[in-house]
């Protein structure tokens, strides 16, 4: 059987879920998770941020960023949080932030032992809610 053709709607599940959820999307996040291994690897990474900060500060809507470790498991968090959906919208798709994740891997490979973009690294986005 030939494959389907390419939807250019969403399907009637993906419709539904949306109409059935009760959480409101106002305020939205992204989430940088990467595993450090160590401390100095966490202050390269903090060297990193400082340098993308401007660029994410400029970016319409952004809010607040905030950039958390724990110094057992060395896991090292960075949140960037927009005031609107549309406003993280075009903040994803800005030139900024492109240029500022082609440059994290090989930021990554030379100033951080023992990380890799790949295995380490995971970015994605959020609703936000202060409670």
């Amino acid at each position: 059987l030939p494959p389907p053709p390419p939807r250019s709607q969403p399907s009637m599940i993906s419709q539904s879920r949306r109409l059935l959820s009760s959480i409101p999307v106002t305020q939205v996040a992204t989430l940088f998770r990467m595993n450090c291994n160590n401390e100095s690897n966490a202050l390269a990474l903090d060297s990193f941020a400082r340098s993308s900060m401007a660029a994410v500060k400029a970016s319409p809507g952004w809010m607040v960023s905030t950039r958390t470790v724990c110094k057992t498991e060395w896991s090292y968090e960075m949140v960037h949080v927009w005031s609107n959906a549309e406003d993280y919208r075009k903040w994803k798709e800005s030139a900024e932030r492109a240029e500022i994740l082609e440059k994290m891997p090989k930021f990554i490979q030379e100033e951080c032992e023992g990380m890799s973009m790949e295995e380490d690294v995971y970015v994605g986005a959020r609703v936000w809610d202060e409670l």
